[in-house]
């Protein structure tokens, strides 16, 4: 019943644009290659408190330099990492920040895996594609033929 719910909550579009969503920690995580100690990635990675008590991924995004990184929010309390995303803005809040740093192998996203599969993660509230913008040419207009 809450799955239905919160499916019908997440399809409502936002009145302002953005998509709001919440977890318990975002994670800034640089990874390096385990051979030489070079940078690969930036990743942001999204935590959030399943009910095995656990932290598991609600999503991630590569190259932090899309997303930015995450500011305080002194007002409200906790985090807020703000971006675009298909001609919508995303807002995720979150408790606290971690950044971390891990070798290729021991990516923190990829091993979650392990535990909740990516098809089976939650993800955030989906934002719709954008309407394609079509022309309609008068039937009476001139062509190049």
């Amino acid at each position: 019943m809450n799955a239905l719910l919160l499916l019908l909550l997440s399809i409502i579009p936002q009145p302002d644009g953005i998509y709001r969503d919440s977890v318990d920690v975002i994670e800034v995580n640089h990874v390096h290659d385990p051979d030489d100690g070079r940078h690969m990635v930036d990743q942001i990675i999204f935590w959030r408190t399943y009910p095995d008590g656990r932290l598991h991924v609600v999503d991630e995004y590569r190259k932090a330099v899309r997303t930015g990184l995450p500011v305080r929010d002194w007002r409200q309390g906790g985090y807020v990492l703000e971006w675009q995303e298909k001609q919508a803005t995303r807002q995720v809040r979150s408790t606290s920040v971690h950044e971390s740093w891990c070798v290729q192998p021991d990516d923190p996203e990829v091993l979650d895996r392990v535990f909740v599969p990516k098809e089976q993660r939650p993800m955030f509230t989906p934002i719709p594609d954008p309407k394609p913008y079509v022309v309609e040419w008068p039937a009476d207009a001139p062509t190049n033929d």
